[in-house]
């Protein structure tokens, strides 16, 4: 139970603080957060629980078994997660994409050409 905690519940505190400054989104735009903040708030947490804990595997069993180790793994989660928050805050408002589409001329006028055959022959 505590590894669920320390793994999903953090991406939710993510998501809310997204949604506070973004003055409400959608549910679709939430399971898109959530699902980004999940991901890479977990790679984050096994390279930092590798690095400072030196525990290579089985991270959720010392997550179940020991509470100081659920205590430091969530702390650290929260803190990515909010600093993952502001990330895609500002990489929201800054970055956009563009797709225009163009159309061949001569494709444009064959498709006219059939039309209007079409239009004088009634």
């Amino acid at each position: 139970m505590f590894a669920f905690i320390a793994i999903f519940i953090p991406s939710i505190i993510g998501v809310k603080i997204i949604d506070y400054i973004e003055k409400g989104i959608d549910l679709k735009k939430s399971v898109y957060f959530y699902s980004i903040l999940l991901v890479f708030s977990a790679a984050l947490n096994n390279l930092i629980a590798n690095i400072l804990f030196h525990m290579k595997s089985q991270v959720l069993n010392y997550l179940n078994d020991l509470p100081i180790y659920f205590c430091k793994f969530t702390t650290i989660s929260i803190v990515l997660n909010i600093i993952l928050a502001f990330a895609i805050i500002v990489i929201n408002k800054n970055i956009s994409f563009k797709v225009e589409l163009e159309e061949d001329s001569e494709k444009v006028s064959k498709k006219n050409k059939r039309n209007h055959k079409k239009n004088i022959s009634k």
